[in-house]
């Protein structure tokens, strides 16, 4: 079960960090708006 669990965080953990690079090019307030919305 915690394997299962570990597998989600982590291809959640790899989607937001593409998610980043992607924001990178439009700037960083957007990716503090995006922290103080989720």
């Amino acid at each position: 079960m915690k394997a299962v669990l570990d597998e989600e965080i982590l291809a959640e953990l790899e989607e937001s960090r593409s998610n980043q690079e992607e924001l990178k090019g439009i700037g960083p307030s957007l990716l503090c708006a995006a922290f103080h919305t989720a």
